[in-house]
């Protein structure tokens, strides 16, 4: 049985995923781990120009990427919870299904 998140994404994920109280996912993006893997991808992205690489439209982007993430995961009811790194996110997971019934698929904590 396959749920909307592996219907949607399944070509993208390797292995499987099996968690009642969150799903992470993490990314690799082999561009940008150099300066100029990161140069050519963003001159695929800009048609072939360095003329907007600056700080102020890397900060712009960022925070378009944040406040989207953001309204989709309101849209669908998603809690988006900000932790620090040395936050025990799964001490903090663990605290909000406390109590709750397992169910497949994706399911909004409301």
């Amino acid at each position: 049985m396959t749920d909307l998140f592996r219907d949607r994404c399944g070509d993208l994920l390797t292995g499987s995923y099996d968690c009642t109280d969150r799903i992470v996912l993490i990314a690799y993006f082999s561009l940008g781990h150099s300066p100029g893997g990161f140069r050519v991808w963003w001159r695929r992205w800009h048609g072939d120009s360095d003329e907007q690489l600056d700080n102020a439209h890397l900060m712009r982007l960022a925070g378009r990427f944040a406040r989207r993430v953001r309204a989709s995961a309101q849209a669908h009811g998603i809690p988006v919870i900000d932790c620090k790194a040395t936050d025990r996110k799964n001490e903090m997971g663990a605290a909000l299904v406390e109590g709750r019934q397992a169910s497949r698929g994706i399911t909004p904590l409301a």
